[in-house]
């Protein structure tokens, strides 16, 4: 009886395992609202390796403090000061629109915006080996 409880939980246990894999999935089916923002029928939102900007994180950075106008001095620590950006790259890599999440003064706003428009293409990600739509945070802190 003993081992036969024990293996029933064993087996229980198993399957609430692999159900829990299968509801996580690595991608969502865009809404009308993202398909419009970016072209594409499915996001990834965990795909096998992310979008990443030539260099990296820190290239990225500096593309924007290169770009932006000097008066909107960015800090690299935080600060309350923050915009946040949720852009849509696609399966080429290129940014096929950027939505503000986040903003603490509208000219800074349009300033980022702006020179988001201008960043060159993203490496795309990647899921299972094909290019795949997904999306990047980007954050920025400013003085």
């Amino acid at each position: 009886m003993k081992k036969f409880a024990l293996s029933l939980l064993v087996a229980v246990a198993a399957f609430t395992a692999s159900a829990a894999e299968l509801v996580r999935l690595p991608y969502a089916l865009a809404s009308s609202f993202e398909k419009e923002m970016s072209g594409c029928d499915t996001i990834y939102t965990m795909p096998t390796v992310n979008a990443e900007f030539p260099g990296g994180m820190d290239a990225l950075y500096d593309f924007y403090f290169r770009n932006l106008p000097k008066e909107y001095e960015m800090v690299m620590n935080m600060s309350s000061n923050i915009i946040l950006l949720k852009a849509f790259i696609n399966d080429k890599g290129e940014i096929a629109n950027a939505k503000v999440l986040r903003s603490f003064n509208p000219d800074y706003t349009s300033a980022v915006v702006s020179v988001t428009e201008k960043l060159p293409a993203f490496k795309p990600a990647t899921f299972k080996g094909r290019n795949v739509c997904s999306y990047r945070i980007i954050k920025l802190y400013f003085k």
